[in-house]
């Protein structure tokens, strides 16, 4: 059997933040937010370009792909118990990555600024650093936000919903 190998064998070591050595931290994880948010450097410029925007060009199968491998950092969040409202951070950032591959032509450059894995990566490893207090009040209010927009839509969507009712009432007689 042969011994584990270190990503960092592998893929070269990115830009780290002040947090805990790498090697307390998902290594699926990693390599994941390596691979589709910072596997290539773009010549002459300091940004990096990740799998999730090139394979984001194949219409709808990139999109799941991606989507699925984003969903490797979320389960080791999971495993690793974060809280919940962490979780629900997370996974916001996951559906809004989607949701950018999802433009035609634009969605997939969008996404290489975005960079859900590594955002995800990032909050893992504040907790996992012991920052659980400023990285659980980081997510409240990421999710209040999310709670508060979609409630907004539902009232947007409810009062539109009224007034053609309204209208094809009217329409038919029945007022």
């Amino acid at each position: 059997m042969s011994e584990p190998v270190d990503p960092d064998e592998v893929i070269p070591p990115s830009r780290r933040s002040d947090g805990p050595p790498h090697a307390q931290h998902s290594a699926a994880a990693h390599i994941v937010a390596r691979w589709f948010d910072e596997l290539f450097k773009i010549p002459g410029t300091n940004q990096r370009i990740g799998l999730d925007p090139l394979i984001s060009l194949v219409p709808g199968i990139g999109d799941i792909i991606s989507s699925f491998a984003s969903f490797v950092v979320l389960l080791e969040a999971v495993r690793l118990g974060v809280s919940f409202a962490v979780i629900v951070h997370m996974a916001f950032n996951i559906v809004v990555n989607a949701l950018l591959d999802m433009i035609p032509g634009a969605g997939p450059a969008l996404s290489i600024f975005f960079r859900s894995n590594t955002r995800n990566l990032e909050l893992l490893r504040r907790w996992q650093a012991g920052q659980h207090r400023q990285v659980r009040r980081g997510s409240r209010i990421q999710v209040a936000l999310i709670v508060t927009f979609c409630f907004l839509v539902l009232v947007a969507l409810v009062a539109v919903w009224v007034y053609l009712f309204g209208k094809l009432a009217h329409w038919l007689g029945w007022t």
